[in-house]
């Protein structure tokens, strides 16, 4: 009998260190970077974001956790058909660029829907370089333009990758991490001056 004790008081130990690991790596429970009111919304301005930024530089990264290892290879597509929300034409693209366009963009656009449903800041995704009526004079691998307009005026403008837009998503959901294409989760700090580009931010946070 003193060995059943013995031994269900070391598995709820193993549980108790187990929980307070998850929380260090940022699940349920860990500590946030911002403010929300009774909806989850964040009215973000310049100063907020800065904040936000700076609060996750103050403290220590989460440790990396790793995400699902079952994806299979997806076969890349040769040839993808770009249909431009804005004029309604179609341009075709092959190789790197029909990868991009089949399942870059739509990735883009599903989590650009997801970072407006946290945040009234005014994001846009510019797709015009992907059609060529819009953008007759784009003859180089057209990218993903995300602009970011602040109530002030002042706008932000730049090509963006998926995971630009993974890390941005993580930061306005207030995490210190952002999760990758397979749900693994990475620290956000060491990404905090590619977020203040993205942003339209100074390098470094004004005193």
């Amino acid at each position: 009998m003193p060995y059943v004790l013995v031994g269900a008081l070391a598995l709820l130990a193993a549980a108790a260190f187990g929980a307070r690991r998850a929380v260090r790596k940022g699940g349920e429970g860990a500590p946030t970077i911002r403010d929300t009111d009774s909806r989850g919304i964040l009215e973000a301005d310049e100063k907020e974001l800065a904040a936000m930024l700076a609060r996750i530089e103050a403290v220590e990264e989460p440790e990396p956790v790793m995400g699902a290892m079952c994806y299979e290879p997806v076969a890349m597509p040769q040839v993808a058909e770009y249909v431009c929300p804005v004029c309604g034409e179609k341009t075709v693209y092959d190789g790197s660029q029909a990868r991009l366009v089949e399942y870059e963009l739509p990735e883009a656009r599903r989590i650009m829907s997801e970072m407006t449903e946290v945040t009234d800041l005014d994001l846009v995704l510019d797709e015009s370089p992907f059609c060529a009526a819009c953008a007759p004079e784009t003859d180089s691998m057209p990218g993903m333009i995300l602009r970011v307009r602040y109530d002030g005026g002042s706008e932000a403008s730049n090509v963006v990758t998926v995971t630009d837009l993974r890390m941005l998503r993580g930061l306005l959901r207030g995490r210190l991490f952002y999760l990758t294409f397979n749900d693994a989760q990475r620290p956000l700090k060491p990404h905090v001056p590619r977020l203040r580009e993205l942003l339209g931010l100074p390098a470094e946070e004004q005193s």
